[in-house]
């Protein structure tokens, strides 16, 4: 699991590098940059980047949506089982990582809505087939990465 989040970390420091310039490094030490929900939600008007990762989490607050300028959101590898469809009022949310989320049977339905999203990582999900490829023709504007083989294609094509 360390190794698949190693590749999403890596894949995400190059596609924000090849698209703004800025190094990962400095998202990181951003004043914009959170890894902690409780925090993020009290400084809402300053989180771009939210990274929740890895922390075991079970549930999310519909005051997620209070994060009007967060524009990258990972939740991957977490203990949801769903997600509140308040993640699909963030207006400049524009990378989702849901990869790893093995409690949460289906993709949420409002996800098939988010055409605002560049980028939705769906790897690693216990869901049937048919919701994966749903999810890219729903999106056709999206880059949707549900498999290792995908993510590995897209980086090469970045560099």
């Amino acid at each position: 699991m360390r190794v698949v989040y190693s590749v999403l970390l890596v894949s995400f420091a190059i596609l924000i590098h090849a698209q703004t310039g800025v190094k990962l490094n400095e998202i990181i030490f951003s004043p914009h940059y959170y890894d902690n929900l409780e925090k993020a939600l009290q400084e809402a008007e300053n989180v771009w980047y939210l990274d929740l990762s890895m922390q075991k989490l079970k549930s999310l607050p519909p005051d997620i949506e209070k994060l009007k300028n967060l524009r990258y959101l990972d939740l991957s590898y977490n203990h949801f089982t769903s997600l509140p469809e308040e993640i699909a009022r963030l207006p400049k949310l524009e990378v989702l990582k849901i990869s790893g989320l093995y409690n949460m049977p289906h993709i949420p339905e409002f996800i098939y809505s988010m055409t605002h999203l560049k980028e939705l990582y769906a790897i690693d999900l216990r869901v049937p087939p048919q919701e994966l490829k749903r999810l890219k023709e729903a999106l056709p504007n999206t880059k949707v990465i549900t498999t290792l083989e995908e993510l590995h294609e897209w980086e090469k094509q970045k560099e």
